[in-house]
């Protein structure tokens, strides 16, 4: 393998299904997303991991889960920007928590 410390999702593909060139997420879509990856993540073992992602991604990702970050949205985030944070306690829907 080319990569062999890093573990790609099975359900990642050469090309992105989920683009389209005549439709673009909302917000809501983005943030549903954003919600999907951290059930998923809260269920990872690791305790250190890097998240890499578009700066819009990010920015919807903050603006969701601690606001204060970018002063209630008066703050932008841009590609390549660095963030670093700990993820103190995730709760699933289920309202079981996870540290």
């Amino acid at each position: 393998s080319e990569w062999p410390n890093v573990e790609f999702h099975a359900a990642m593909t050469e090309n992105d299904e989920g683009w389209q060139p005549d439709w673009r997420e909302s917000i809501e879509n983005v943030t549903n997303r954003i919600q999907a990856f951290f059930a998923w993540l809260a269920k990872r073992p690791e305790r250190r991991i890097a998240i890499v992602s578009h700066g819009v991604w990010i920015e919807c990702m903050l603006m969701h889960y601690c606001p204060h970050v970018l002063q209630y949205g008066q703050i932008r985030v841009y590609n390549c920007d660095i963030y670093s944070g700990d993820c103190l306690s995730v709760v699933s829907a289920d309202k079981t928590e996870t540290r």
